[in-house]
């Protein structure tokens, strides 16, 4: 049936106001003074009593009672045979304890039970500090109670005694918000057995006629005493179903999420329709907003009467449809809308800025009116707008200017330049491969599209409309023809390469701080840079424009060929250098560097490189600095996150080929490292080692990481061995301790 809860923000919830509340709804009285002893503790057969105006329990006269404490001529006998009877009260045995003060454990319980609350496993969740404050029997109803907000330890514990002014918030959030199922008689609504009546607005809406199509529903509402005076807000949930509200005008906001009619309803709140259909009868509706799911198309239906200010499509597609007598006022396209088919009429169709909905209209559909902004084309969001313009009789409060009749006679000015000035092209530029000339191909197409454009320019009947695509198809065939024009190559240059540096060891002796310059096929497969060896595209380019020229080492002439995109040789870059503290001499696989022994880190030299060119141009030359280099670098910093061991260097990291860099990883729970652990590839431990830039890392491996926990003293101790910086320093320390609490 109907899920529902209320609330009654127009009163705040304190001792004082629930009291009165709580008096004016007849479930609990002060004495014969007028004192509500809110201060008091409330007996268990006053709870009783309290609990058969709450849920209409039945009372009838008795001749005994279950318990054995209950006194038959007592005059609360009949209201505790009647909770004992509902199963709200249980007593203890054939005991009930009806003078003893009830607690705030037991009527969790009565709670619980009055509203069929699921149980099992919540005392569980109650916080640790709390499962010892709370007896076991009462713990899952504590917290059942709890979560709806019902029950809140009162001064002296759950435990204790629920004083008369608690007792009367508890009553009061309970009427203010019913949970559960709620079963529909005609003009009233029962929740859990809570009953309620229901305001002359909204009689329409509860009746049994009615409880097909609120099944699964959901609501809020406002009260008035123990009657429904709004719904603020319906949800309809129950497909193929039919809502009469009987004119019923109580209803704030309405969702309906599956196929259904509704007929005879007024809303003053939105309406969102988030199913695939929704069709209205003689109702009325402030805003309706369309809103697609998944892709499917929303089809929104008036029919009869039915009145809408505004509907909005939200999103997606939609097909809206009126019947001759329904009326909507105004259609706005959501951002998000992409298409909407129309069947009927609207009176104002609203297009803003960032509308990029496309509109059909169906079977002679019309617009009575557009509001758009003034620099908006309505051919932009209507489909075959000239087949439906008419229907749009009025844009921006004017009439609808492409439905004036037009009396401009054909101008074909525009096309006849345009020919002039093609066939000029066409005859000034000459065919052929050199600079300056165009292939016979681009020749032809500018032949074929004059000719074509003079065929409609001949045509003594043609449309403005198909003298001015003839206009801008010649144009495009010009622009095309021009585009083909051959033009004289770029001159060859030669540069520095984006960030090009060239680090060398000063403080190595003999040839261990050599470095061989070579090209692609002389370098080794490493994403690592090394620092004996270097590819020379990565110091210099050769271009011609924007293209970058391909660079190969000879070994016979001992100079770098320039080769274009062809493979044809278009020069040489050749290696020099006049400074006292390098070398470069000539290998079979480029140019070995060489700083000689007397280099220090203040030595000054560059490599100069000159590109000779086989037209016959000027040789050019650029030279690039070196930079010596002999100062350790130091891992500055390591770190794990996200199963990533990773060490940081205050220098970018490079190799030396053909030595094999290794990374020793340790693993100790301790921190000590007494336990200290191996992790190798080999153990599948770790995956691969990756270095980028300044930093080095390694990941841990799932099966690693499911057999060991972190401590708060847990450390990984890594060691390094042939990592170096660009110029083949070694790091201060290669030992780092990286500290890990958890992984």
């Amino acid at each position: 049936m109907l899920a529902a809860s209320g609330n009654d923000s127009a009163v705040a919830i304190g001792t004082v106001g629930a009291a009165q509340q709580i008096q004016a709804l007849g479930l609990m009285t002060g004495d014969a003074n007028g004192d509500f002893r809110s201060g008091e503790p409330m007996s268990r057969a006053e709870v009783a009593k309290m609990l058969c105006k709450l849920f209409s329990l039945q009372t009838e006269p008795v001749q005994g009672s279950f318990f054995a404490d209950v006194d038959v001529n007592s005059e609360n006998v009949a209201y505790i045979e009647a909770v004992h009877k509902a199963g709200l009260m249980i007593g203890d045995a054939t005991s009930f304890r009806p003078n003893e003060a009830i607690t705030g454990e037991e009527m969790a319980v009565i709670l619980a039970r009055g509203f069929h609350l699921k149980l099992e496993g919540k005392g569980t969740n109650l916080p640790v500090e709390e499962q010892t404050m709370i007896s076991q029997w009462a713990q899952d109803s504590v917290r059942a109670v709890r979560e709806l907000g019902f029950l809140k330890p009162g001064s002296n514990g759950l435990r204790q005694p629920l004083l008369r002014g608690d007792m009367a918030n508890v009553l009061l959030l309970v009427v203010n918000q019913p949970v559960g199922e709620a079963t529909i008689g005609d003009g009233s609504v029962t929740i859990s057995g809570i009953r309620y009546g229901v305001t002359d607005s909204l009689q329409g809406v509860f009746q049994t006629s009615n409880a097909n199509a609120l099944k699964g529903a959901q609501f809020n509402f406002t009260r008035d005493g123990f009657k429904i005076a709004m719904l603020t807000s319906l949800e309809l949930n129950q497909a193929d179903s039919v809502l009469d509200g009987h004119n019923a005008t109580g209803v704030g906001d309405l969702v309906v999420n599956a196929p259904m009619t509704v007929k005879n309803l007024n809303t003053h709140g939105t309406l969102q329709v988030q199913s695939t259909s929704f069709s209205a009868q003689d109702s009325s509706f402030g805003t309706v907003v369309l809103k697609g799911q998944n892709g499917n198309v929303v089809t929104f239906h008036a029919t009869g009467n039915t009145h809408v200010d505004t509907l909005k499509t939200s999103e997606g597609k939609s097909s809206i449809q009126t019947d001759s007598d329904a009326t909507i006022e105004s259609l706005q396209l959501g951002d998000n809308s992409t298409e909407v088919e129309l069947k009927g009429s609207v009176k104002n169709l609203v297009i803003s800025a960032a509308t990029h909905a496309k509109v059909k209209l169906v079977d002679g559909a019309r617009i009575d009116a557009v509001t758009m902004p003034d620099n908006a084309n309505l051919r932009d969001y209507i489909v075959d707008y000239d087949d439906v313009k008419a229907n749009i009789p009025i844009v921006n409060n004017s009439s609808n200017p492409d439905n004036r009749p037009a009396y401009h006679a054909v101008n074909k000015k525009a096309l006849n330049d345009t020919i002039n000035g093609a066939v000029t092209w066409s005859l000034e530029i000459q065919v052929g491969t050199n600079p300056g000339q165009v292939p016979q191909s681009a020749h032809d197409d500018l032949q074929a599209a004059i000719e074509a454009a003079q065929t409609v320019a001949n045509k003594k009947n043609a449309s403005q409309r198909e003298v001015n695509d003839a206009t801008a198809a010649l144009t495009q065939a010009i622009q095309t023809f021009r585009n083909a024009i051959i033009a004289a190559p770029d001159a060859l240059t030669i540069s520095l390469a984006p960030a090009a540096q060239f680090p060398l060891n000063s403080g190595l002796s003999g040839t261990s701080g050599d470095v061989l310059l070579t090209d692609d096929a002389g370098m080794v497969m490493t994403t690592t840079p090394l620092y004996n060896k270097r590819n020379i595209k990565n110091l210099i380019q050769v271009k011609r424009g924007a293209t970058v020229e391909k660079l190969s080492y000879d070994a016979v002439n001992h100079d770098f060929i320039v080769s274009d995109p062809d493979n044809t040789t278009v020069g040489t870059v050749s290696l020099n250098t006049v400074s006292q503290d390098l070398q470069i001499n000539s290998t079979g696989n480029g140019f070995t560097i060489h700083p000689l022994d007397a280099a220090t880190e203040a030595s000054s030299a560059t490599i100069d490189f000159t590109l000779d060119k086989t037209d016959g141009s000027p040789s050019s030359t650029v030279s690039l600095p070196i930079s010596f280099d002999q100062t350790a670098p130091t891992w500055t910093n390591g770190s794990y996150s996200n199963h990533v061991l990773t060490l940081t260097s205050n220098e970018s990291i490079a190799i030396q080929f053909p030595e094999a860099p290794t990374v020793s990883v340790e693993y100790s729970q301790s921190g000590d490292f007494s336990d200290s652990q191996s992790l190798s590839q080999v153990n599948n431990d770790l995956t691969s080692v990756l270095v980028s830039g300044n930093t080095l890392s390694l990941q841990l491996t799932d099966t690693w990481l499911s057999n060991h926990t972190a401590g708060p003293n847990s450390k990984f101790r890594l060691t390094t061995n042939g990592y170096y910086d660009l110029a083949k320093n070694s790091p201060v320390s290669n030992v780092v301790t990286i500290d890990v609490s958890q992984f």
